[in-house]
């Protein structure tokens, strides 16, 4: 049944217009539809999902260990934004998973996935994953040796251009005794980096920027007091906004 289901599934993707697949000749030639074609990347959608649905818990995004929860009360929580669940997609394994539900541990360093049809948490194989996603962030995962400059882990991409912007999101627990009792809080840190000709450096500071992409200083301190942009403020947002402002005027 399933796999009555799979091909119906998939033979809508490839029912592209007869008249899309003819010669000029009487002749019928089939072809596969443009990879850009609308109605063909709305049907591969939908073939996916049905492939999804019926994958189920057998789905290679589902097999992994399972989470470990921290066994001592800590103020605030380890994960990327806020604790809630994010639906986003991910590219794991070689393939792309949409609409599934994420959580990143940013202190261990870990994606998590809720089982399929379970309250049961999975930790990804890090190794596995290219990039994951959910509104408002993506986080590309670099290798050691992927990247000139930088230290193997997860990266939240805030510009994406000629010049590339990353943030390495850090969060540490640290301990304080207070009234004779030991009391632990989840620490959050960023790191920035700002990526030209292919080799990443450190920008904790405007100054850093503004001597990384020195060529174009004069105009760059000109645009951020017209955009009224505070480094201080954003940090994140004042560097994407200088590299994308930057890419801009190296264009003209």
């Amino acid at each position: 049944m399933n796999k009555l289901i799979l091909w119906l599934g998939f033979s809508i993707v490839f029912s592209y217009p007869m008249k899309e697949a003819c010669a000029q000749s009487d002749q019928l030639k089939p072809r596969f539809p443009p990879a850009d074609n609308a109605f063909y990347q709305d049907q591969l959608g939908y073939a996916l999902k049905i492939y999804d649905r019926f994958e189920g818990e057998q789905a290679g995004i589902y097999n992994g260990r399972g989470y470990t929860p921290y066994i001592h009360r800590i103020t605030g929580h380890p994960y990327a934004v806020s604790e809630d669940w994010k639906r986003g997609e991910i590219f794991y394994g070689g393939r792309l998973y949409r609409q599934v539900l994420l959580r990143y541990d940013i202190a261990r360093n870990e994606v998590l996935v809720q089982a399929y049809d379970s309250p049961i948490l999975i930790v990804l194989q890090n190794e596995q994953i290219d990039y994951f996603a959910f509104p408002g962030y993506r986080f590309v995962r670099l290798g050691a040796d992927s990247i000139s400059g930088l230290p193997a882990g997860f990266y939240h991409t805030t510009y994406d251009g000629k010049i590339k912007t990353l943030v390495r999101m850090t969060k540490e627990i640290r301990e304080h005794i207070s009234e004779m009792t030991v009391k632990r809080e989840f620490i959050a840190g960023n790191y920035f980096y700002i990526g030209k000709d292919g080799v990443y450096y450190p920008a904790d500071s405007k100054a850093a920027v503004l001597k990384i992409l020195a060529g174009r200083k004069g105009m760059l301190k000109k645009y951020l007091k017209q955009q009224k942009i505070r480094f201080r403020d954003d940090p994140g947002l004042a560097i994407a906004k200088i590299a994308e402002y930057y890419d801009k005027i190296s264009r003209q």
